[in-house]
């Protein structure tokens, strides 16, 4: 075991592609990792850490509902039989007097 520190990311590029595999002892085939020191790592440049983070072009969509189940969006619910009868202008006229008396 070995380790050799670089201090250009070519120079350690151009030693990884020449001595990676390589036989040693004409048997065993040499194995070579770039590590790099994240205290190393130069930080991102200013502009991309002061810029508004980029609007994401895909909007959140619900899934499906199960199949079988209806899907459900809020409001009055919808059926057969939730359909309220018609008044006539007579019941509409006698519900205006009712609310007229009751504010009085």
């Amino acid at each position: 075991t070995a380790q050799v520190e670089f201090k250009r990311n070519d120079d350690a590029t151009k030693a990884f592609q020449q001595y990676n595999k390589r036989l040693i002892d004409q048997n065993r085939p040499m194995k070579v990792e770039i590590i790099l020191d994240p205290a190393r790592i130069p930080p991102p440049p200013l502009s991309t850490r002061v810029a508004p983070a980029p609007k994401q072009a895909v909007t959140v969509r619900q899934a499906a509902p199960a199949a079988g189940q209806p899907r459900r969006t809020g409001g009055k619910p919808r059926g057969k039989n939730n359909k309220q009868p018609t008044k006539s202008a007579a019941d509409l006229d006698a519900e205006m007097e009712d609310y007229q008396k009751a504010k009085e």
